[in-house]
């Protein structure tokens, strides 16, 4: 486990615990061409933490993971206010949780803004190995095969399903930067409300690169001046509303996210 000089988490310092009233409900998102079964054994694990709290592993997006990430946000900000209405009457929700794999950290943020309305009961966000940051800069190969580079994988899988998903973290969605879906999602409002970010990357993953899923922008991405505005703004997403790196007080309400940069070894 990693966490930057900034942000280390001295030894004898522990999470501080905040009371709440109301239900709990934690939100598991699957990745790319995914189910909901996918997140069973994560959600699994947080039941045993959380026997109280209410589950909800996400379908609405099954068998749609190739389209459009903005729409895949609309059908899980659908579900998710679907599930409350019917499993959290009378304003009993205390908590609201998100915790998303892959393209399922994309597909949450994407529905944020959809969920405005409970943005005051926002908790936690993670995802792990999403790329949030795209495809642009990875230098590990999409598919295990000899020589081929990400950019030969995508093109392949581009041509065999002809995934708009895939052009879209790839930034190829669109003519210009400013016109594509990763740098209008960097626009959208929601992650400054939740309390907890934490941001899982492994330098193993072959899919997502390890810069993307922790927000932070690689030296390639610093050296190339086509896509430097572009990846910056979706760094600067984390942090335009002050977010804080863990170890800090936020016992205040009104205190920012702590944000958390987590490498796992495997």
């Amino acid at each position: 486990m990693y966490y930057p000089s900034n942000s280390k988490l001295p030894e004898n310092e522990e999470p501080i615990a905040e009371e709440y009233r109301g239900i709990h409900l934690f939100v598991f998102v699957h990745g790319f061409q995914g189910n909901s079964y996918d997140m069973r054994m994560i959600k699994n694990y947080v039941s045993f933490r959380h026997p109280e709290a209410l589950f909800l592993c996400s379908s609405s997006n099954e068998d749609q993971t190739n389209g459009d990430i903005l729409e895949m946000g609309v059908r899980l900000a659908n579900e998710v206010k679907d599930y409350i209405r019917d499993n959290c009457p009378h304003e009993t929700l205390g908590r609201l949780s998100f915790l998303g794999h892959s393209l399922g950290g994309l597909k949450i943020r994407a529905a944020l803004p959809y969920l405005s309305e409970f943005r005051d009961k926002m908790y936690t966000f993670v995802s792990f190995s999403s790329p949030h940051l795209g495809l642009l800069y990875n230098s590990s190969s999409l598919i295990d095969a000899g020589t081929l580079s990400v950019h030969l994988g995508i093109w392949f899988l581009n041509k065999m399903k002809n995934s708009l998903y895939l052009r879209q973290l790839s930034m190829t969605d669109a003519d210009s930067l400013n016109d594509t879906v990763l740098y209008k999602l960097s626009e959208f409002e929601g992650l400054h409300w939740f309390k907890h970010l934490f941001l899982i990357g492994s330098r193993q993953d072959s899919y997502s690169p390890y810069e993307s899923s922790r927000m932070e922008i690689c030296r390639n991405a610093y050296n190339d001046k086509k896509y430097e505005v572009g990846v910056a703004k979706e760094r600067q997403q984390v942090y335009q509303h002050g977010a804080q790196p863990y170890g800090r007080n936020t016992a205040s309400a009104a205190a920012p996210p702590r944000c958390f940069f987590q490498h796992s070894a495997a």
